[in-house]
Order: C-alpha cells, then sequence, then structure tokens
C-alpha cells in the first residue's frame, strides 16, 4: 500500500507511530491491557485527528502524519527534538484501520512528564517504558517483547538506522 492511497480511509482510522531512537536507545511502550496478563511492546504513537491537518488540506495527508506523530510523541513521551525521518511502512488492514510508521530521533524525553490522558485512565492498562539498544531478534523476540503489529516485528530485524 502506498501513503496516497489512504486518501479513502477517514483520518480516525490511521494511526501514527515512530521507530523512536534516543542517542543509542530505541524507545517503546510495553503495555498490558486491563484484566489480561501478556505484555506487549507498540511503537509511541496515536490516531491522527482532524485537528492534526494543516488549514483543512485534505491533499496533504504526509504533514498531517507528521503533525500527529510529533503531537503523539509530546503526549506520550514529553518527547523534545523530535526529527521525524522517513516512512518505514503502513501495516495491512486491520478493523479498517492502518497504521504508519516512520523513523524519529529524540534528542530527550521525560515519561513522568508525559501528558496522554491514556496514562491516567486505569481501564486503558498498563503503560511502561522500554529501551533497548538494537533491534535483533534477541532483544525484541525475548518473551515479554511481543511486537505489535507482529508484520513490522521481521522488519525491524532488518532495519539498519
Amino acid at each position: 500500500m502506498d501513503i496516497s492511497d489512504l486518501h479513502k480511509l477517514p483520518l480516525a482510522r490511521i494511526k501514527v507511530r515512530g521507530l523512536v531512537k534516543c542517542g543509542d536507545e530505541y524507545i517503546f511502550i510495553q503495555r498490558c491491557r486491563y484484566g489480561r496478563h501478556k505484555k506487549y511492546l507498540v511503537f509511541p504513537g496515536g490516531r491522527v485527528k482532524k485537528s492534526d491537518r494543516p488549514r483543512n488540506d485534505k491533499t496533504n495527508l504526509l504533514t498531517t502524519f507528521k503533525t500527529a506523530l510529533e503531537r503523539e510523541l509530546y503526549e506520550e513521551l514529553a518527547a523534545t527534538g523530535v526529527e521525524i525521518g522517513e516512512l518505514l511502512g503502513i501495516s495491512k488492514h486491520y478493523k479498517h484501520d492502518r497504521e504508519v510508521l516512520f523513523h524519529v530521533d529524540i534528542s530527550s524525553f521525560d515519561w513522568k512528564a508525559r501528558t496522554g490522558k491514556e496514562f491516567s485512565n486505569p481501564n486503558k492498562g498498563t503503560f511502561e517504558i522500554v529501551k533497548v539498544k538494537s533491534l535483533t531478534k534477541e532483544t525484541l523476540g525475548k518473551k515479554g517483547y511481543h511486537l505489535k503489529p507482529k508484520e513490522w516485528r521481521k522488519m525491524m530485524y532488518t532495519l539498519d538506522v
């Protein structure tokens, strides 16, 4: 799928995610849904909002996605010095949603200063920060580090970023 094909979807059906690198570490969020015991890793990010679109310009999706990702990284990591790089992938169809993954470099983050509403809602489950030095199968395939979505897991092992 190409980024231009995403014009057909409502913005609320698209999530933006970042393969976030801070210094020599990659940053992930380990989740555990409320009432469950199995933990999994996700890339920081979230849903695109209409307010992320520059002046209601429906033609510039890439700018909209980057604006949304920058907002999400601030909410989830209180990230500073955000530099959004290349588009790494677009997920397959999942419950009518798509996820768009970008490579992101940040200069710093403050897990305690995050502002996302989901962190104060116990019904959303738990959130923990995970830092890894490499994107190897030994690191990300480790018990408890089930990276989602699955289709991006194999891609991580081949990246040299």
